[in-house]
């Protein structure tokens, strides 16, 4: 996550699904609320004492909460939930980063403790002269940026072809 990334405008293009009738539900609120949520795991321990409110007991493998008779199966850890929030009425757009154990939002401080490593905020992998792609493919060894760009889309490809395979996507057909 990176830490700015609520301070930009959200766009309608940000979450792309049919819009839900809302007939049953005349606000609508609930129906055009969009989340994603992740749980972060192996905290450095600054982050955990930073964070020490934030923390649950989280299931080492599916990132699930775990409750506290299966506590010696977890570790600590902290969820992060995204939230894209569309107003019918006023065609606006609302988006922020919480914490699902409280539903607060993620203080900008602490999104800066959990930052994961962004490249940059352009779009990816251009090769014009400020691109992040060319500054990458003119360092002392262009081979291995090669070799792992081909590894990542292997990687890609293996991902794509294990989730067009799922029991979700395939009932969706």
């Amino acid at each position: 996550m990176e830490p700015r990334s609520v301070l930009a405008r959200p766009s309608e293009w940000d979450v792309y699904r049919p819009l839900p009738d809302t007939g049953s539900d005349p606000d609508g609120v609930a129906a055009l609320l969009t989340t994603v949520e992740v749980s972060l795991l192996e905290l450095p321990d600054e982050t955990e004492q930073a964070l020490q409110d934030r923390l649950e007991l989280l299931d080492s493998t599916s990132g699930e909460v775990v409750d506290e008779t299966r506590s010696d199966e977890a570790e600590l850890g902290v969820r992060l939930r995204y939230c894209l929030d569309f107003d019918r009425a006023e065609e606006r757009l609302e988006h922020w980063v919480e914490y699902p154990k409280t539903g607060n939002r993620v203080a900008r401080a602490e999104r800066e403790l959990l930052a994961a490593f962004v490249l940059d905020r352009n779009p990816p992998l251009q090769l014009r002269a400020e691109g992040v792609l060319r500054r990458l493919a003119s360092l002392p060894d262009p081979a291995a940026l090669a070799n792992r760009l081909q590894t990542f889309a292997g990687d890609i490809a293996a991902a794509t072809d294990k989730l067009a395979e799922s029991p979700e996507v395939q009932a969706a057909r």
